[in-house]
């Protein structure tokens, strides 16, 4: 006979808790997240291995690792696998949730904050990625790192949003050479990040009635 174990709801938590907690604070416009410095510890050590390959700098390693822990942390309760998701290869996705691919986009405004003045946009998609077949996200989660250990959760697009985007002009190149970007520039164009499930709920509800057309 196979065993079964069923995990209490207390022995769950204290699992959960294992993984290391965060600091998660609601603000105007999201959800701030302070890394601690366990967190911090694996990021840079994550940053380093990923950089032997020569991919990215550190720092920008460093930014986007704090992005997709923040976002497993908000979402999935566990910081830890946004960490290890990102690996010496590009990534075939940052989050995998619900059997959704999604794209952690982390910008860091830490230089604009010094210089005291507005970035251009929130959050930038390379149009040569959002149009590759095999990157079809439907999901982008924008994201702000406001100092070496906080990171603020705007909220996600869906490509449908950010489709639209592209329609109505709202490109920009920022890098010579790197191509133009569909770019969001207010924080109200994101949907919060509390409503994730929600959207996913829809998608799966109009996915269930237009294949049940088909078998009647």
């Amino acid at each position: 006979m196979t065993k079964c174990c069923i995990m209490r709801k207390k022995e769950v938590s204290e699992y959960i808790d294992s993984f290391g907690t965060l600091e998660r604070v609601v603000v105007r416009d999201g959800i701030e997240i302070t890394m601690s410095d366990e967190a911090i510890e694996a990021i840079a050590k994550k940053a380093r291995w990923v950089h032997e390959s020569g991919f990215s700098t550190v720092e920008k390693l460093e930014t986007g690792l704090m992005g997709q822990a923040a976002d497993a942390y908000e979402v999935k309760n566990n910081w830890r696998e946004g960490v290890e998701q990102m690996t010496q290869e590009p990534d075939k996705y940052d989050m995998l949730y619900r059997g959704y691919m999604i794209d952690d986009k982390t910008f860091d405004i830490r230089d604009y904050i010094r210089r005291g003045i507005e970035p251009h946009s929130l959050m930038a998609v390379k149009l040569r990625q959002f149009h590759d077949a095999k990157r079809r996200y439907l999901f982008y989660i924008g994201n702000l790192r406001f100092t070496d250990d906080k990171i603020r959760i705007i909220g996600f697009m869906t490509r449908k949003a950010l489709e639209g985007l592209e329609l109505e002009g709202s490109t920009a190149i920022y890098e010579a050479g790197g191509g133009s970007n569909v770019v969001v520039k207010r924080s109200d164009q994101f949907t919060q990040i509390k409503y994730l499930d929600a959207t996913i709920d829809r998608m799966l509800d109009s996915a269930c009635k237009f294949v049940s057309r088909f078998k009647r």
